[in-house]
């Protein structure tokens, strides 16, 4: 009796840990790097079931950090205000990682209202683990001091597209999302944005063209 009431115990205390993103059957964080770039939708399907918030966190801060990197190597003498390379490391990380709570709770708010059903926190993680592809930033903005500089916008632009990509596979699989459910929760902030800033403007040119009618007119109404 006393052997059954521990063995309960023990498969009680195991079931916690896979809820809560235990260690069992955990990837190893080399696994779990390699898997995110070159095999996403298998690694982040596994890693949803458990994530680890430590490798998240650890693979954002160095993706997110090499992305600071990249912007130091990018800022010239010709900026409004000096920062120091650390400091601008720093900015990045601080600014990342509000982006990074942010994201993920308007992600969740979203896939929510679209049915998704899930934990926010998952998506937390899969989104830290989603950063791995900035690793590469900092090469890319080493092509800038070279005769190869056209392809540095190119190139950067391809990270983005696909760490946007790998968010779109977390949201799927931490809210047992459709695909194109999954695409709409992505695109859902971005749309919101546009249409926030559009507004601002024509909400301003609308006073701007009260205070002076003429203002938009070329060359002053000649």
């Amino acid at each position: 009796m006393t052997d059954d009431i521990h063995n309960g115990e023990l498969t009680d205390a195991n079931s916690r840990d896979n809820d809560s993103g235990g260690d069992n059957g955990r990837m190893e964080l080399q696994d779990v790097v390699y898997g995110i770039l070159f095999n996403p939708r298998e690694t982040l399907t596994r890693l949803a079931q458990g994530p680890s918030y430590a490798q998240a966190a650890l693979i954002f801060a160095v993706a997110t950090g090499v992305s600071g990197i990249s912007s130091a190597l990018a800022t010239t003498g010709g900026a409004p205000f000096q920062v120091s390379p650390a400091g601008l490391v720093l900015l990045t990380l601080v600014f990342g990682a509000v982006g990074w709570f942010l994201g993920a709770g308007f992600f969740s708010l979203f896939a929510s209202l679209l049915g998704g059903e899930g934990q926010p926190r998952r998506l937390f993680a899969l989104m830290g683990y989603s950063q791995a592809p900035s690793i590469f930033l900092a090469p890319v903005a080493l092509l800038g001091r070279t005769p190869l500089s056209g392809l540095e916008p190119i190139l950067s632009l391809g990270v983005s597209i696909w760490v946007a990509g790998l968010y779109g596979i977390s949201i799927k699989r931490a809210f047992n999302l459709s695909t194109g459910r999954a695409l709409a929760v992505l695109l859902l902030p971005l749309a919101l944005i546009v249409v926030l800033v559009l507004a601002t403007v024509v909400f301003f040119a609308g006073v701007m063209t009260q205070l002076d009618p003429g203002i938009f007119t070329p060359f002053g109404g000649a």
